[in-house]
């Protein structure tokens, strides 16, 4: 796989990006052809060893379950790091999350909130400093792949 950054930050994305309007419950007001759990999961595990790291998905997308099956598929696959950070720090996977992208060079995350807590957590995350090995053990599982079988 091959990488880029993010916009203007250090986040390392894979130059493929999976589009994750084909996985969700299939609707006859949307679409039909949507995958299940178990062929997402797949698709997802497949791109992961593959190197993708980079997956868009929207609560429009097979109406919001495209986001459900992706994060249980993340959540089954083994990338449920952030909750290990987050109970060892007594802290909340939000802050754990954030802080993160503010290490990797985010100046300013776009906050999604529809409780008051979840601001309070997005603030209490610019004073959460992780370490190297917190940052290195939450990317492990999206480590950049060898360039196999190029000229």
């Amino acid at each position: 796989m091959k990488y880029t950054k993010l916009g203007n930050t250090n986040i390392e994305v894979s130059r493929i990006c999976v589009g994750c309007m084909s996985y969700g419950k299939p609707s006859e007001d949307f679409h039909l052809w949507t995958l299940n759990q178990e062929e997402t999961t797949k698709m997802i595990q497949h791109a992961l060893d593959l190197g993708v790291n980079f997956f868009d998905t929207a609560n429009g997308y097979s109406h919001g379950t495209s986001e459900e099956f992706l994060g249980k598929a993340l959540k089954d696959l083994g990338v449920a790091r952030v909750a290990e950070v987050a109970e060892r720090l007594g802290v909340t996977m939000t802050e754990v999350a954030l802080a993160w992208l503010l290490k990797r060079g985010v100046a300013a995350p776009i906050v999604g909130a529809t409780k008051v807590p979840h601001f309070n957590d997005a603030v209490r995350a610019l004073d959460l400093d992780l370490s190297d090995e917190d940052a290195a053990y939450l990317e492990e599982p999206y480590k950049v792949h060898e360039v196999v079988g190029a000229l």
